[in-house]
């Protein structure tokens, strides 16, 4: 699983889903996967129906509020033909209305699980006339859900859909795996951030001649190795290579955050080595004998570090902070 969670919901009632109760509760989902489990959230609505006429305003507000979150995609009908075109991999979660004009979402399961397309995504199945039990009936496949449309929203059935979904396919070593994966695009981040600051004269030439000074200076100390001593002089080339490693990045970037010349706020820049690269760099130990499913015990120089599900969440939450950070000061670099 990635930090994204990504839903794919099927449903042609555009009048139903622009209902303020359901954008309430669409709006919620944001909130559980955000703030409670430090996701992301991408929605992709598949409908038959064009977003058009003033009936339709709600739905077409949310996905202009929020068009990183929510998405939509017309299809003529539920056919195979047009179900071919859709990539069901990677995906969190599909949510299924059974009842999809002139076709069955029943019938959309069994596509999605024909063997030939070797898709296993949990599926959350609901119908406004049917009952849970009649909608086992017409379709009992494996990691499928069943709910009455009433209970999707008030009975809190996504929420715990999705919790279940989660657990399901992340112990902590996954955990530990999303982490590391989504803090190497934090250092990808990070380094644009510093090309466009040095591009844009952003940064006076004294102190990126005195950051790097003390990098070629802590290189010859530590490393015997040749190309230890020939870091490039061309700054945006000396951040392709490997010694630009994460720490050297933060740094320059703090340091860089000092000068008057740019707008960033040190503040903000400066709690990054504790929440973020210290944190990656004690995952990447291996855990301890006595670590479990649910707790995960790490040994650092001789001190024990303890990392469970609330930690990972906390973790989760510092990644997006940061993410949407530095692509806000990208945005005004550029």
């Amino acid at each position: 699983m990635r930090i994204k969670y990504t839903i794919y919901w099927f449903e042609d009632k555009n009048d139903w889903l622009n209902q303020k109760s359901v954008i309430d509760g669409i709006l919620q989902i944001i909130k559980y996967l955000e703030e409670h489990l430090g996701f992301q959230i991408e929605i992709t609505f598949f409908v038959e129906q064009d977003l058009s006429g003033t009936r339709d305003f709600r739905l077409k507000k949310l996905l202009d509020d929020y068009p990183e979150k929510y998405k939509i995609q017309k299809l003529d009908n539920y056919t195979n033909v047009n179900l071919k075109k859709i990539i069901f991999h990677n995906v969190d979660l599909v949510l299924m209305d059974y009842n999809l004009g002139s076709e069955k979402g029943n019938d959309v399961i069994d596509y999605i699980r024909d063997n030939r397309n070797d898709v296993y995504t949990d599926i959350l199945f609901y119908s406004q006339d049917e009952s849970e039990e009649e909608l086992r009936k017409k379709s009992d496949r494996d990691g499928l859900y069943c709910s009455e449309r009433s209970e999707l929203f008030s009975g809190d059935k996504i929420n715990k859909v999705i919790k279940t979904t989660i657990r399901k396919v992340q112990d902590l070593n996954n955990l530990r795996g999303l982490v590391m994966a989504e803090t190497s695009e934090l250092d990808s981040l990070i380094k644009q951030i510093l090309v466009l600051i040095v591009l844009k004269g952003k940064v006076s030439k004294e102190r990126i001649s005195e950051k790097y000074e003390k990098m070629l200076k802590k290189s010859k100390e530590n490393s015997a190795e040749v190309e230890a001593h020939t870091i490039p002089a061309d700054f945006v080339k000396l951040t392709e290579t490997r010694h630009f490693t994460s720490g050297t990045s933060y740094d320059f970037l703090y340091h860089f955050s000092k000068d008057s010349i740019n707008d960033m706020d040190k503040k903000i820049l400066l709690p990054y080595k504790g929440e973020i690269i210290e944190e990656r760099n004690n995952l990447a130990h291996n855990p301890e004998d006595s670590s479990t499913p649910d707790k995960m015990i790490i040994i650092k120089k001789g001190k024990s570090l303890e990392y469970d599900e609330k930690k990972f969440i906390k973790i989760r939450k510092d990644i997006q902070k940061y993410k949407q950070t530095f692509q806000e000061i990208i945005n005004s670099l550029k």
